[in-house]
């Protein structure tokens, strides 16, 4: 069963202007942005695809043939540039603005050359199907936000359309020479294209809002346990995490720091200063550990880090390190020479410890440091649970003594 040639075009372009309308309605209610977003690209993109059908459906009763024809070519091969550069954007890069005025202009030189209506449908077909290709590929980088499926779907669907397009341009291309007869809008591939242009378009238009939809959703959950200021966890969400990470039967240490004498810094150098100084010492601190730890921003200048399947000895020497590189980054011009130090508090005990009894004890050896000079180290051992009790932690002891004063 054959469909007529200008309702597929007619349905075509409707579909497009639906799917428009799915991604306007879906994307309500975002903040606006200085440029357009990668979804609202794809918007532009169906748009030019649904104006590129109408002059098609439009011809020869509103529009002269001979005009009508590269006019919407044009628009498609416009629509294709789009399409891509919307990937583009929705993988996070932005950039081959020169792709539109370059295809647009290919588009004018085939439908200028071609001898004759199979070559320009044909060549054009050749185009679109290296497009859909090149947008398959594009989708497959896109990130998945853990819908896989729907990525492969997406990037299939416009394998099929690419593939059916390139098809598509050889028969035309070769029907003259092998058959000696061309009939342009009479065959299954013609048919084919159409169909499969028009699945995918509601399949790859649906699947980028559904993975815009989750990708802002994670983008939410990541604000939630985010400080706004410093990018480091929350205490919540270090909380939760951590509560995770420690594992039974093996070593685990807290660090609680502070940042000695913050209220003078925002006091003599102001609050933006005082900002800079905690974003600056959170990057030193994120530096200085492993991928395994967590590090959170506990609240004001406090710090807090979880360092799991590591043991007392280990953990006392990661916090000189840090306490070490916090002294030397600020030993610089924004707080007038004054060097920033930090005092750190250890708990070093089991994983089989409650997450809060390891930081009470942390949070104890960093009173002690404070007490006892600041721009140190102090460690308490946690003993084990006995009969699910809180242990008994006696005082605890000094191990690393204050650093010597920079000139």
């Amino acid at each position: 069963m054959m469909f007529d040639v200008k309702t597929l075009m007619f349905f075509m372009a409707l579909s497009a202007l639906l799917m428009a309308g799915v991604i306007t309605l879906a994307d309500q209610g975002r903040a606006p942005q200085r440029s357009l977003s990668g979804l609202q690209l794809w918007t532009l993109s169906l748009l030019v695809q649904a104006a590129g059908w109408f002059v098609l459906v439009a011809s020869n009763s509103l529009i002269p043939a001979g005009f009508a024809g590269p006019l919407a070519l044009g628009c498609v091969s416009l629509c294709w540039s789009l399409r891509l550069q919307a990937l583009d954007r929705c993988a996070g890069r932005d950039g081959m603005h020169w792709r539109a005025p370059v295809l647009v202009g290919v588009s004018v030189g085939i439908s200028l050359l071609s001898p004759a209506s199979e070559w320009l449908v044909g060549l054009h077909s050749l185009l679109y199907g290296l497009l859909a290709c090149a947008c398959a590929r594009q989708v497959r980088r896109l990130p998945d936000h853990g819908h896989v499926t729907a990525q492969s779907i997406m990037a299939l669907a416009l394998l099929l359309l690419g593939g059916v397009l390139i098809a598509r341009s050889a028969e035309l291309l070769l029907a003259r020479a092998l058959w000696r007869q061309v009939e342009i809008w009479r065959t299954v591939l013609e048919q084919a294209s159409f169909l499969s242009g028009y699945a995918s378009t509601i399949i790859v238009t649906i699947g980028l809002v559904l993975l815009a939809r989750a990708g802002h959703e994670e983008h939410l959950q990541r604000l939630a346990g985010t400080d706004a200021l410093t990018g480091l966890l929350n205490r919540r969400s270090f909380l939760s995490r951590a509560g995770q990470a420690l594992r039974p039967q093996t070593p685990a240490a807290v660090l609680m720091l502070d940042l000695d004498h913050f209220k003078i810094i925002n006091d003599s150098f102001g609050h933006p200063v005082g900002d800079a100084v905690l974003r600056t010492v959170s990057a030193t601190l994120a530096s200085g550990l492993r991928r395994e730890d967590l590090l959170a921003r506990f609240g004001g200048e406090e710090f807090a880090a979880l360092l799991p399947q590591t043991g007392a000895r280990t953990a006392l020497t990661i916090g000189e390190r840090l306490r070490t590189a916090v002294a030397a980054q600020h030993a610089g011009a924004e707080l007038g020479g004054r060097r920033c130090t930090i005092s750190i508090g250890i708990a070093a005990g089991s994983g089989d410890l409650p997450i809060d009894v390891l930081i009470t004890e942390a949070d104890r050896a960093l009173y002690t440091a404070k007490r006892e000079g600041r721009n140190r180290c102090v460690l308490i051992e946690v003993p084990a649970l006995v009969d699910g009790e809180p242990p008994q932690v006696p005082e605890p002891g000094k191990i690393s003594s204050q650093a010597a004063r920079l000139p």
